[in-house]
């Protein structure tokens, strides 16, 4: 993926960044990472068809690019240093697992500095989740690039403009539940 590419993204998912009243505060918008992480990985874990597995994760990738905002970590041309080695050393390796457990690590963290005030690294933990994440795509044959043009076309088919709660509440692309 090169650096134009994902700043464009970058840009875009910034402007389609949900609630603007936790904008800029680093509290909420790492628990709305967190938990938007925790919800995706869910959905993507009970993906049943390849074309479902591509929207979840896209909307892991948007959720991940946040994060890397939130965090100030730069993201662009890391998925290239990957290191197969590192992920083929859990036991019972199964990619979704192994992202699964890096973001309930991430959400534990995240728990820890924003409730419990604890001074803690979660910066590692969001690397490690990128790289495994990267991986994963990999090896579904799914280049970031792509979803980054899908993610994009359908969250401009849901939200015109920037993100609102109204057309979060009245959404219809999944039934019975909001944004």
């Amino acid at each position: 993926m090169t650096p134009d590419t994902f700043h464009l993204y970058r840009t875009f998912v910034l402007k389609k960044a949900a609630a603007p009243h936790i904008v800029n505060n680093i509290e909420f918008e790492l628990l709305h990472c967190a938990l938007g992480l925790a919800t995706e990985i869910l959905e993507l874990q009970q993906s049943t068809t390849s074309e479902n597995t591509e929207e979840e994760l896209g909307d892991l990738l948007w959720y991940l690019t946040y994060t890397s905002k939130v965090l100030n970590i730069t993201i662009e041309g890391m998925e290239q240093e990957f290191e197969v080695t590192k992920i083929d050393s859990h036991a019972n390796f199964l990619p979704q697992n192994v992202l699964a457990a890096n973001i309930e690590t991430f959400v534990s963290k995240v728990k820890k500095k924003v409730i419990y005030r604890q001074e803690i690294n979660i910066e590692t933990n969001f690397v490690d989740m990128w790289m495994t994440f990267c991986y994963y795509c990999k090896i579904c044959n799914l280049t970031l690039e792509g979803l980054i043009d899908s993610n994009i076309d359908k969250l401009n088919k849901r939200y015109e403009g920037s993100f609102t709660k109204e057309e979060s509440i009245s959404r219809n692309d999944k039934e019975g539940t909001e944004a």
